[in-house]
């Protein structure tokens, strides 16, 4: 018995390829658009809430931050800082995982994370 297997129209291969593409690319979009995360110091005198790139989007200042040297505040806030855009990079990742695919993350670092927003919009 033979069985017929029709070979997909080349167009037609790239049409549903593309397709697909912008599907998983909508979605990724949808997961990754106002993604933010938030960090707090250990004594809770800081909020601080960044984008996975960085950019600062809230900071919330305790009145025991008012104590503190400004040496010692600013030290604070760029530790909570670093702290938000790890988890917000690290959230970033997550979500690209379904359009960037997995054999790609390893590379993609908080300057990869950069270079992948660099698309015009704020970052």
């Amino acid at each position: 018995m033979e069985v017929a297997v029709t070979e997909e129209d080349p167009l037609s291969r790239i049409e549903r390829t593309a397709k697909d593409t912008i599907a998983r690319y909508q979605r990724f979009r949808a997961g990754t658009d106002g993604l933010t995360a938030t960090a707090t110091s250990p004594d809770n005198a800081v909020e601080v809430t960044v984008t996975p790139a960085g950019a600062l989007r809230d900071l919330k200042l305790n009145p025991k931050a008012k104590q503190y040297p400004l040496d010692k505040l600013a030290a604070t806030i760029l530790a909570a800082a670093t702290a938000a855009t790890t988890a917000a990079a690290t959230k970033y990742q997550q979500e690209s995982r379904e359009f960037i695919g997995e054999r790609e993350l390893p590379h993609l670092d908080l300057d990869g994370i950069r270079t992948l927003l660099s698309d015009g919009r704020d970052v």
